[in-house]
């Protein structure tokens, strides 16, 4: 196998490692809450314009699995901090 090809499998790997690193906090079980408060609470930040679905209408994609915070929700996240 070329360095080329090696490098892009050892970067996958790390990448994969990451994300199942990364998902924990995506779960109602992490929060030690029932997946009906877990999807409330998602729910409700969307409504407020903190987090955005990235996911809405994709193929093969359930509703709230790619959120990822918004602008106005990091600035709010500045704002408590400065609080």
């Amino acid at each position: 196998m070329n360095s080329g090809k090696k490098e892009k499998k050892n970067n996958y790997k790390e990448i994969q490692n990451r994300l199942q690193d990364f998902l924990k906090y995506r779960t109602s079980e992490f929060y030690k809450i029932s997946q009906d408060e877990y999807l409330f609470f998602v729910q409700d930040l969307s409504a407020k314009s903190l987090l955005i679905d990235y996911g809405l209408g994709g193929i093969g994609v359930n509703p709230f699995d790619l959120m990822e915070i918004t602008e106005y929700g990091k600035q709010f996240l500045e704002f408590t901090k400065e609080s």
